[in-house]
């Protein structure tokens, strides 16, 4: 604090005591204070003053002087900043990278009453059959068709462990039975834990487990076994494409192939190329990966009948949906039932 040479300040021992609002400062009288010492004095005041009521005072500082204080600690104190809008949206194509979405089927659904696709199928192709449901997400398809198409036995299978949870508990919402254990209809815990249910009847006849049913590696298709006699790949050749690249949508194919009884049939609903970019450039490794694609969907159909065995192809009618880009054609293929079975179009509802 700067003053003049001609003040000399003294500190009255009788004054009254300061408070938290001012400080009492006395001068000698023989001094006199020209008109710019006074304003020096008050300014000196107001500096005392404010130090008085930063260290004292209850009250929150002056949003005037949050900023200044703001500014000065900028370099002393570690600055934590909230996530940008650019940033939330990164993380959040990342975490639904696979297709995984969580209101997919409210999306897919808003306004119908049930899945079209439940109307282009063939329910004497599900009839006390083993089903396989890959991708299965929060289950209401393979629920459906658990409950209307009367399998044996179908699995809903998905990468998203939160999604796996959503299905099994949906299964209750499915079910007609009064009687629960917990979440759960009372009849499931007759379901055998590795064999399938003991009763051919729903909700007997369904569960869900994740599983990443990509093989990373050759040796692993190997592995494989003809366990089904429909295997559902819907609207899930996209994530495959482009998570995992050429070489893995053809493990994919072939991996479908081997699980296949003899007579089975793989249903596939294919995204168009077209609909690749708008998902891979929101995540890095998707956008490398679409960049090196060579094998086009338009090259499934020829590549499954000619190079992974399958010996026919059959097209679905085209399911109606709230939005055109759910509106995607059905592709059969059939597993032979006999090794050297000659090649042929199955026709329709065969």
């Amino acid at each position: 604090m700067n003053e003049s040479p001609n003040l000399v300040p003294e500190i009255n021992s009788n004054a009254k005591k300061v408070d938290d609002d001012s400080i009492n400062i006395q001068f000698d009288p023989s001094h006199s204070i020209k008109q710019d010492d006074k304003i020096e004095l008050n300014k000196s005041k107001r500096k005392i003053n404010d130090s008085i009521n930063d260290d004292n005072s209850d009250s929150p500082p002056s949003k005037k002087k949050q900023e200044v204080n703001s500014i000065k600690c900028e370099e002393d104190k570690p600055t934590t900043s909230l996530p940008t809008k650019k940033q939330k949206q990164k993380e959040m194509s990342e975490k639904f990278r696979y297709g995984n979405f969580h209101r997919y089927y409210g999306n897919r659904l808003k306004g119908l009453q049930r899945d079209p696709r439940l109307d282009v199928f063939n329910k004497v192709w599900f009839q006390r059959r083993n089903v396989l449901d890959i991708g299965c997400n929060a289950g209401y398809l393979t629920l459906s068709i658990a409950k209307e198409f009367e399998p044996a036995w179908i699995l809903g299978i998905d990468i998203d462990s939160h999604l796996v949870g959503v299905a099994r508990a949906n299964i209750r919402h499915y079910c007609e039975e009064k009687e629960m254990i917990g979440k759960f209809p009372a009849s499931l815990a007759l379901r055998e834990e590795e064999g399938g249910p003991t009763v051919k009847k729903f909700p007997n006849n369904v569960w869900f487990r994740r599983q990443n049913y990509v093989c990373l590696m050759d040796e692993e298709i190997e592995q494989a076994q003809e366990e089904y006699d429909i295997i559902l790949a819907l609207s899930i050749t996209k994530w495959v494409h482009l998570n995992w690249g050429d070489d893995g949508i053809k493990r994919f194919f072939l991996k479908a192939f081997k699980n296949l009884r003899p007579g089975g049939r793989l249903i596939v609903e294919p995204q168009g190329f077209n609909t690749y970019w708008k998902r891979a450039k929101t995540v890095d490794e998707l956008r490398e990966t679409y960049n090196k694609i060579e094998f086009k969907p338009e090259q499934f159909k020829d590549y499954l009948l000619n190079e992974i065995g399958f010996v026919s192809f059959e097209e679905l009618g085209m399911p109606q949906a709230n939005a055109k880009g759910f509106e995607r054609p059905l592709q059969v293929f059939r597993k032979e039932v006999y090794k050297g079975e000659n090649r042929k179009k199955v026709k329709k509802n065969s």
